[in-house]
């Protein structure tokens, strides 16, 4: 069975992406409302429950399409059959845990700009 793709990129690295992505868009959001005057969190508590909030929204995505794609009464005539449905998701979530160690590094990146 042929991967697809969009935008050029197969699907299942689209879940490396988007876990960056994603964890990267909630950092931001949450590091600005802790850095609001009244909250006066440390800088350092600010960065981590940040980043941390970003990567549980950005599992709770990922979980949420997996479980989705499980359910479907299509899935085995989209993969074939059960078995190829439960090894691409195990590929879908070794890229997306690929991307979510590697978040912290990229948020750690933003914040040096914000």
């Amino acid at each position: 069975m042929a991967r697809s793709k969009f935008l050029g990129i197969a699907y299942d690295y689209w879940h490396f992406i988007l876990a960056v992505v994603v964890t990267a868009l909630f950092f931001v959001v949450f590091y600005k409302i802790l850095g609001q005057p009244g909250v006066g969190m440390p800088i350092g508590w600010r960065f981590f429950i940040s980043v941390l909030l970003g990567m549980v929204f950005s599992h709770h995505l990922q979980s949420y399409n997996e479980a989705i794609q499980a359910i479907d009464k299509t899935v085995e005539l989209k993969y074939g059959s059960w078995y190829r449905f439960q090894e691409n998701s195990r590929r879908d979530w070794r890229l997306f845990y690929k991307g979510l160690l590697l978040s912290p590094m990229v948020c750690g990146v933003i914040a040096l700009f914000i």
